[in-house]
């Protein structure tokens, strides 16, 4: 629970663009929105804090930090890219 504690403030701020385009059915911007969150999470930036010092949390930073959430993220933005281009949309937009 750490992990998704802190950073919360811009972790919310990625899902609620993800959500925003899921929402408006464009999930090509959606999955670029998760791609987002899998490098910043794979870089540390959030879901990186993994203890507890005497000082507070102990944040990771580097590559690989948070590889869990980063595969996550990555195989929620590959969910949004299918469901994209396997929409009837797509065809209709490639057509025109």
């Amino acid at each position: 629970m750490l992990a998704l504690n802190q950073g919360f403030l811009l972790t919310s701020m990625i899902y609620a663009a993800a959500l925003s385009h899921v929402i408006d059915r464009r999930s090509l911007v959606a999955g670029v929105w998760c791609l987002i969150a899998a490098a910043l999470s794979m870089v540390g930036v959030i879901h990186a804090y993994t203890s507890w010092s005497p000082f507070g949390a102990v944040a990771e930073y580097g590559w690989a930090a948070a590889p869990g959430f980063g595969a996550g993220y990555a195989v929620a933005a590959a969910a949004l890219f299918g469901f994209h281009f396997a929409s009837p949309h797509f065809s209709e937009e490639m057509r025109a």
